[in-house]
């Protein structure tokens, strides 16, 4: 490993080298194209070559900063510099499961690579800086789930103009909330499957909308008399509410919650990402930046800020686990 992590940190590849070289040279060949390795990649392959003419069940994977070999996972650090001592040049993440099938998303992928994910990787490194937890949750959440959830009402049934501009440290203490939650319920807020059941805050959001907004209540013509009546045929939109809040608490976790709320507080300003961005990161783009926030944070020996380190390692490879 350390023979091929010496190739790695003296290969300079940037973004106009092309691996492969095509040859086409019709006057002196009949053969219009040929195709040959650039001379720089020799000791490389060469190094790659060598190890698995000594070990014939050696398998390895490069992409990106991560090489996978013999099922562990390595982060490689492309900062890092001889003598620096707030990093390490490579180190062991995850182990693998033996067979596993999930595909790890590659970055630039068109698919699902997109504004929203540059901006998330432009932050990485400023989070990773000023990472720690050590907030005190207030007694509050009650209200901010009520008052996000009834934003979420308003802009995907009714009112389509409304501005949702939910903050996003509220949408991070939620975050906090449901996990700390969902995880003494089933030991999972990530990978299993979430059931709403907060029926006790379903009243309370229909009441925000009724209290709050004179819109509201003149589109259902509601007074005291019809109040349960209207109630229980807006249960349907106030449940779909409270599952987007939960999908998009999921999100906020996933992508801020390792590096803890003081990062996310010190870094308000520079943060360029909406709620409505963070909502509609799709799995691929998660389970990407899942795996680069472990990396970035093991590699400067920073602690991940997750309660169910074993939930999060699955969420990007089921059966997989964060190696200490």
């Amino acid at each position: 490993m350390e023979k091929l992590i010496f190739m790695f940190d003296n290969l300079q590849i940037d973004e106009t080298d092309n691996f492969i070289i095509s040859i086409e040279n019709a006057e002196k060949s009949n053969k219009s194209n040929k195709n040959k390795l650039q001379p720089k990649y020799n000791n490389l392959i060469e190094s790659i070559i060598s190890i698995i003419m000594q070990d014939h069940t050696f398998n390895a994977e490069i992409f990106n900063n991560i090489i996978i070999c013999n099922n562990v996972l390595f982060g490689l650090n492309q900062q890092y510099k001889k003598g620096d001592n707030n990093g390490v040049l490579y180190k062991a993440i995850l182990r693998l499961p033996e067979f596993y099938k999930d595909k790890l998303p590659k970055k630039n992928d068109p698919c699902w690579w997109d504004l929203k994910c540059a901006k998330f990787e432009e932050l990485i490194i400023h989070l990773r800086n000023s990472s720690h937890e050590n907030h005190t949750y207030d007694d509050d959440i009650k209200s901010k789930i009520i008052n996000i959830a009834s934003k979420i009402v308003q802009m995907d049934y009714e009112f389509k103009k409304t501005d949702f501009n939910a903050d996003l440290l509220d949408l991070f203490e939620i975050a906090r909330f449901f996990e700390t939650y969902f995880n003494n319920k089933i030991d999972s807020f990530l990978i299993e499957e979430i059931q709403v059941n907060f029926d006790d805050y379903k009243k309370e959001i229909f009441l925000n909308l009724y209290n709050t907004n004179s819109n509201f209540r003149q589109y259902y013509n509601l007074d005291a008399n019809n109040f349960e009546q209207h109630y229980d045929a807006y249960l349907k939109q106030i449940n779909i509410a409270l599952l987007k809040l939960i999908r998009g608490a999921q999100k906020m976790l996933i992508l801020f919650g390792p590096y803890g709320f003081n990062a996310l507080l010190e870094n308000y300003d520079y943060i360029n990402l909406n709620i409505n961005e963070i909502f509609e990161f799709n799995n691929s783009a998660l389970r990407y930046f899942a795996l680069i926030n472990l990396i970035e944070l093991k590699l400067y020996n920073k602690n991940v800020n997750i309660i169910n380190l074993r939930d999060y390692s699955n969420f990007i490879i089921r059966g997989s686990s964060i190696i200490n």
